[in-house]
């Protein structure tokens, strides 16, 4: 994960592609980079004005054109140290020592021949500097970051994803963890193409391109990734030491950690002594589990049970379906069933497969899929939002529709003899989707590895019953406007890694 995400992701939006806070977009930057020509001109002035002795001349100039002319002529300032009672004492290289140096200079050799230096062959800001480091590109400046954070404010993701420092790139949100790389490259910056040809350049580059065969060499990378050992790395660097390195912190550390993991096993086993069953609750609450980030999310998405879906403790409220989500139910039971036919219960059985359908249902707020939460747009507009397949719902279009969860259902219905059969279903809102004359307007369609597309940001009337089987994965959105589309949509973007692994 680190080398992916640490490594290569961050590698490419600090030194490929560039991150600037500070950086003004092209055309407004506070101080305007002077051309080839331009900067030809103010070498010219400055050189006139030293053999004039003109300071005030020389002062009007930027100091990298005065500092490179000292430089091609080997013209050192008087060296002023600057006391500083905070920072300690330094050097002071103003431009008006370097001027008075220029000046002196040529009053103790008048008619010497001034040496210019060589102009810089691309716009730069401080010729003193151009030549002495590499001009970095820089396409995340402050223009674009601000598009990003307000795109960022406005995407809806799931809960178990780790959202990403709303104002990414500024240093004042401190370091950004693996997990947050993860969903600021993969998530909040589809649109920018991170991988250019020929950037292989760092270890990380190297490494992930042999991650195919590592993978069939070793397992899932779960069995052999270094996360958990950074995982206690970052434990241990938030944990004060008091400067005792001989020993003491390690054991300590050790009977902290067994201390911690009997008393967690102990209070969350099912049968406690009566004196400390109230503590239970506390425990749970304290150790709760947090399925965000890509360690647990992934642990959960592999453990399977033969139930896919099971309600979060607590019962719900038992209401009576209306006619519509009725109807829509017992042609979602039938489409799944060889065996049974399913009939409404106002209707006579129509033969001995035939059973009646419970017209009501118990409403859920959650339901857990594999660790992830799955609730209603009213709790949790994020964990609502679900691709569905396309053929069982029997929908023209695209391979996947999205959609917007309006309540959860457990419903229950006699099977055959005297079994009871129940199901958690899902009421559903589908996103509109583009017509026919609007999808060649979609610049996301084209990159297939994205698996992302728009629809148009408004809900369809019409609410759908879906099973648990119809659901794909969750997927995040953001709010979007697109020339030459009068409405407002939304970018789709898939959170399935099963597709996108079989790429």
């Amino acid at each position: 994960m680190h080398n992916l995400f640490l490594g290569n992701l961050a590698h490419h939006i600090w030194n490929i592609l560039g991150i600037d806070t500070d950086a003004q977009p092209p055309g407004k930057e506070y101080i305007k980079p002077h051309t080839t020509e331009e900067q030809q001109e103010q070498l010219d002035t400055a050189i006139s004005a030293v053999k004039k002795g003109s300071k005030s001349s020389l002062m009007h100039l930027r100091r990298g054109y005065i500092v490179s002319l000292a430089t091609a002529d080997n013209v050192a300032p008087a060296v002023m140290i600057a006391k500083d009672p905070h920072h300690g004492d330094k050097a002071n290289n103003s431009k008006s020592l370097y001027v008075d140096a220029l000046i002196e200079w040529y009053e103790i050799n008048p008619g010497a021949k001034i040496r210019c230096p060589k102009v810089f062959p691309s716009p730069t800001i401080d010729l003193s500097t151009a030549w002495g480091k590499k001009a970095k590109r820089i396409i995340l400046h402050k223009g674009i970051l601000q598009e990003v954070w307000l795109d960022m404010a406005k995407t809806r993701i799931p809960s178990w994803l780790n959202c990403a420092p709303a104002n990414f790139g500024s240093a004042s949100h401190g370091k950004t963890k693996a997990d947050q790389w993860r969903t600021v490259c993969l998530i909040n910056l589809t649109t920018i193409q991170l991988f250019g040809l020929g950037a292989v350049k760092t270890n990380n580059n190297h490494a992930t391109q042999h991650l195919a065969e590592c993978l069939r060499s070793f397992g899932p990378v779960h069995a052999w990734w270094a996360f958990p050992f950074e995982w206690f790395n970052g434990m241990i660097q938030k944990t004060g030491t008091n400067r005792q390195l001989s020993g003491q912190v390690e054991l300590s550390f050790m009977k902290s950690f067994c201390r911690g993991s009997n008393l967690r096993a102990l209070l969350l086993r099912d049968e406690l002594p009566e004196a400390i069953q109230d503590y239970q609750s506390i425990a749970q609450e304290y150790f709760g589990t947090d399925f965000r980030g890509t360690l647990h999310h992934n642990l959960q998405a592999m453990a399977r049970s033969a139930d896919r879906f099971f309600p979060v403790l607590g019962k719900g409220k038992i209401i009576t379906l209306p006619a519509s989500q009725y109807a829509s139910l017992i042609s979602r039971l039938n489409q799944t069933s060889d065996t049974i036919c399913y009939q409404p219960y106002n209707q006579p059985l129509e033969g001995a497969h035939c059973v009646h359908v419970e017209p009501r249902a118990e409403t859920r707020r959650v339901i857990k899929l594999n660790g992830d939460n799955f609730t209603p747009a009213w709790r949790h507009v994020g964990n609502s939002q679900i691709l569905l397949c396309a053929t069982p719902l029997e929908l023209e279009g695209s391979l996947a529709h999205a959609t917007q969860i309006q309540k959860i259902l457990v419903h229950s219905c006699p099977g055959l003899g005297r079994s009871s059969i129940s199901e958690t279903f899902f009421v559903v809102r589908l996103y509109r989707e583009l017509d026919a004359a609007q999808i060649p307007l979609d610049p996301y369609r084209i990159f297939h590895a994205l698996i992302a597309q728009l629809c148009i940001d408004d809900l369809e009337p019409e609410e759908l019953i879906v099973s648990s089987t119809d659901i794909i994965s969750h997927f995040t959105s953001c709010s979007i406007e697109i020339e030459g589309l009068k409405e407002q949509c939304r970018v789709v973007l898939s959170l399935n890694r099963v597709y996108i692994d079989s790429l």
